[in-house]
């Protein structure tokens, strides 16, 4: 695998943790935005096309946004996995812990000069170093 494949493999974990985030923040934006919602109350009398929702709609909607949460909470939990797995498997614990900053923290470089007491062009090196040492 190239550099890039392997950036690409090991940026997978921070992109479903973003994505289960958002999931689950849509899902509580449309729990407040439904906040208020009663029961339709049936009559025989016409209704105009400005009328709410009925509880039904509601709880169709709610059902799939709680379904889309859980797929992509699924989906950020093995990619944790094998991310994890991954950079847990590389022998060098200097590269271990800058991938580790990196794509599991989501650190920036310049952060992790800092918690590492590198220079930002010694961890830009070591970084390349560390994903090519890493075996996918």
């Amino acid at each position: 695998m190239t550099y890039e494949e392997k950036k690409q493999f090991l940026r997978q974990y921070r992109v479903s943790l973003a994505a289960a985030s958002d999931a689950a923040r849509l899902l509580a934006e449309y729990r407040e935005k439904h906040a208020g919602i009663r029961a339709v109350i049936l009559s025989d009398m016409p209704k105009g096309s400005g009328t709410p929702h009925d509880l039904s709609d509601y709880a169709a909607g709610l059902d799939d946004l709680e379904r889309k949460v859980a797929d992509s909470i699924t989906t950020y939990c093995a990619k944790q996995g094998e991310v994890g797995r991954v950079i847990d498997a590389v022998p060098n614990d200097t590269y271990r812990r800058l991938l580790h900053l990196r794509y599991i923290c989501g650190f920036t470089f310049e952060r992790i000069a800092v918690e590492m007491d590198y220079s930002w062009r010694q961890v830009m090196r070591l970084h390349y170093e560390a994903v090519m040492s890493v075996d996918i």
